[in-house]
C-alpha cells in the first residue's frame, strides 16, 4: 500500500511540472546563472595573475551552501504544494477511503525527500558547470589541492547530509504547518517567520556567554545554529582553527533531527485527528 502511495505522488508530481520547476530545478539554475555571471565578470574584468581554481573544496563547499536562503525558499513552495494540495483541491475524500494516512503522508514526505537530494545535486552540477566555464574563461588551471579520494567522498558525504537534513526539517515544520491551517498560504508563511526569526535571534550574540558553547535551550531552539557547529565538527578542514566540543556537537544533532521527527510526528499525530468527508 506504501508503494502505491508514494507511486502516486511522485505521478502527480511529475504531472505538476510547475511545481517540480519552481520547487526543486529553479534554485539550481539560479545558481548556474550567478555562477556563470561572476565568471563573466572576472573574465572581462579581471587584473593580475590568473588564479587556479580548486576542484574539490568547490564541491564540498557548492554542497555545503546548497540549504541557502533562495533554495529554502523555493522548496519551501515546494512543500507546501505537497502537503497542502490536498486541502487546497479538496481531494482528501477521495484518497484517504483508498490508503492509511500514515502512508499518504510518509509518502509525501519521501517524494519531497527525493527532491531535495535532487536539488542539491543539481547545484552540485551547476557549481561543477560553472567551475569549468570560468577556468576556460579565465584562463585559470583547475587543480585538486583538496581532500583526495575517499576523504574527499567522506567529505562531501557528510556535508550532504546535513545540508539534506536542512531542507528536510524545514519540510517538515511546512508539514505540520499545512496540517494546522490547511492552507497553502499558511503552509508557506509560517516556516518563513519562524526561519526569519531563527536567523535573527542565531546572528545575535547571546551576552555573557561563549559563542563556541551556547545556551542547551539556544542550541535546541535554532537549528540553524547548531548547523554551523555540527559541518565543522563533522569536517574539521572547514575550519581547521576552530575546535569543536563533542557535546555541542551532540546537541546540535539533536536539534536538527529533533526538529524534523518532532514536527513531522505532530503533524502525522493531528491528520490522523482530521475530519477529511469535506477536503
Amino acid at each position: 500500500m506504501f508503494a502505491d502511495a508514494i507511486a502516486s505522488e511522485f505521478y502527480k508530481l511529475w504531472r505538476n511540472r510547475s511545481t517540480w520547476f519552481w520547487g526543486f530545478c529553479f534554485a539550481p539554475l539560479i545558481a548556474l546563472a550567478l555562477g556563470l555571471g561572476a565568471d563573466y565578470f572576472m573574465a572581462k574584468f579581471k587584473q593580475g595573475p590568473m588564479l587556479s581554481v580548486d576542484m574539490a573544496n568547490s564541491t564540498v563547499n557548492a554542497v555545503a551552501g546548497a540549504a541557502s536562503p533562495l533554495t529554502l525558499l523555493f522548496v519551501l513552495i515546494a512543500a507546501a504544494v505537497l502537503f497542502a494540495g490536498e486541502y487546497r483541491w479538496e481531494t482528501w475524500r477521495l484518497l484517504a477511503p483508498r490508503n492509511s494516512r500514515l502512508n499518504l503522508m510518509l509518502a509525501k514526505l519521501g517524494v519531497f525527500a527525493v527532491g531535495c537530494v535532487f536539488t542539491i545535486l543539481a547545484i552540485a552540477l551547476a557549481n561543477l558547470i560553472s567551475v569549468l566555464a570560468g577556468s576556460a574563461m579565465t584562463h585559470a588551471a583547475v587543480t585538486w589541492t583538496g581532500t583526495p579520494g575517499s576523504s574527499f567522498i567522506l567529505s562531501l558525504l557528510k556535508q550532504f547530509a546535513i545540508t539534506w537534513a536542512q531542507l528536510l526539517q524545514a519540510g517538515a515544520v511546512v508539514a505540520l504547518a499545512a496540517v494546522l491551517t490547511r492552507s497553502i498560504l499558511g503552509s508557506v508563511m509560517i516556516p518563513l517567520v519562524i526561519g526569519v526569526v531563527q536567523a535573527i535571534v542565531t546572528g545575535s550574540p547571546q551576552p555573557g556567554a561563549d559563542p563556541m558553547h551556547p545556551a542547551v535551550w539556544r542550541m535546541l531552539a535554532l537549528p540553524d545554529l547548531g548547523v554551523k557547529f555540527l559541518r565543522v565538527f563533522l569536517d574539521p578542514g572547514q575550519a581547521p582553527q576552530v575546535t569543536i566540543d563533542p557535546g555541542v556537537a551532540a546537541q546540535a544533532a539533536i536539534s536538527l533531527v529533533g526538529w524534523i521527527v518532532i514536527a513531522f510526528a505532530v503533524a502525522l499525530t493531528a491528520f490522523q485527528r482530521q475530519d477529511l468527508a469535506k477536503e
